[in-house]
Order: C-alpha cells, then structure tokens, then sequence
C-alpha cells in the first residue's frame, strides 16, 4: 500500500527544513532576524515574496535562506522567489550593491531537479546562491 502525502506532512517537511536552515546560520555565526518558524517573528517580504528566514552576519550583511521541497520547485511562486532572492543586492552604505546572499536548503532528492531550475533561471552560477541538501 503507498501512503499519501498530506499536507501536514508537506508542512512538517518544509518546518524540518526551515530549522535546519536555522541551526545552521546559527553555527555559521550569523543571527537570526526573522524566520517562518516559532519563536521567530514572520519575514517580511523581500521583493515579491516573504522568505523562510533572515540573518544577518557580524557586519551587518542580510542573508536570506530559503526551504523547498522537490514537488514545489517548479511552480510559478517558488521561479520567482528563487529569481527575486538570488537577484537582491545591498542597496545602501559601504556594501551598496553586494549581492545579498541566498541559500536554499532542500531534500536531497531535489538536487537534480533544483540545479535543472536555477540553470533554467541562469542562476546556477552565480556566487551568492548557496545550496544545502537535508537527507
């Protein structure tokens, strides 16, 4: 018998992969600004869309981590986001017009499928987009 996915289980996978992302801007150094997680104020948005979590780096320099599961990666919403996150810059001081670094974090049976997108988006190389894999 093949078990359904619902969409708790969607929604447990996705909050999995947000505190992973969490716990691993932590260990980096970074704090956490906001995330779409308890105990965290909700992202506002960044562009077009809200992402999963905003940290900031011991200069000051916002990063944005971003979590997907694979059956979401080629939707209109996540396109455009992956596009809008990895696109941002500084826009004001010393850093003005750094890229904003973007990390995404999926399953690792999306690799394949999210590296097919970000080169469908002519982002797979761009320097500030970081990719994580959770098993």
């Amino acid at each position: 018998m093949t078990k359904s996915v619902t969409k708790q289980d969607t929604t447990g996978e996705h909050r999995r992969l947000v505190k992973v992302l969490i716990d691993k801007f932590v260990k980096d150094g970074l704090s956490i600004v906001t995330a779409d997680y308890e105990g965290y104020l909700k992202p506002r948005k960044q562009g077009r869309h809200e992402p999963d979590v905003v940290a900031e780096t011991p200069d000051g320099l916002l990063v944005i981590g971003e979590a997907k599961l694979c059956d979401r990666l080629t939707a209109t919403k996540t396109m455009e986001q992956l596009y809008d996150f990895s696109t941002r810059q500084v826009r004001d001081g010393p850093l003005r017009g750094t890229p904003i670094p973007f990390h995404i974090i999926t399953p690792m049976a999306c690799n394949e499928q999210l590296h097919l997108v970000l080169k469908g988006l002519g982002l797979e190389n761009r320097d500030n987009v970081h990719i994580w894999m959770s098993s």
